[in-house]
């Protein structure tokens, strides 16, 4: 299990923080870039981070972390960039469903997938 990210306080507060459950929780190699609202999901071998909201408003960035290479990757960017999104993972897809277009209480009905190679 991850924990992705995620904020101290406010939205001024975003961490890079990632840290894994295997008998006692252990940090892992940081997000390259901060954000809270995040979404996850583990695809492939990877876990793949979506998405998120900041200062500046929301993030579309991905990225997919390799933990055998203990390594991020930049994958294309949301359509739609929200936070408060629900990512799901079934085969080599990864879902991307509703989330808040805009910093605060919002929601899109934008739902998005990516097929991620082998």
């Amino acid at each position: 299990m991850y924990a992705v990210a995620g904020r101290l306080a406010g939205i001024d507060s975003n961490q890079t923080t990632v840290e894994v459950l295997s008998g006692s929780w252990r940090r892992v190699t940081p997000l390259p870039e901060s954000r809270g609202g995040t979404g996850a999901a583990a695809v492939g071998g990877r876990l793949v981070s979506a998405g998120g909201e900041a200062p500046s408003g929301t993030i579309g960035s991905v990225y997919a972390y390799d933990p055998r290479t203990r390594r991020w990757e930049r994958l294309p960017d949301l359509l739609t960039p929200r936070h408060g999104l629900a990512v799901v993972a079934v085969g080599r897809r990864v879902f991307v469903i509703g989330g808040g277009p805009r910093p605060g209480l919002f929601v899109s009905d934008a739902n998005e997938w990516l097929e991620l190679p082998r």
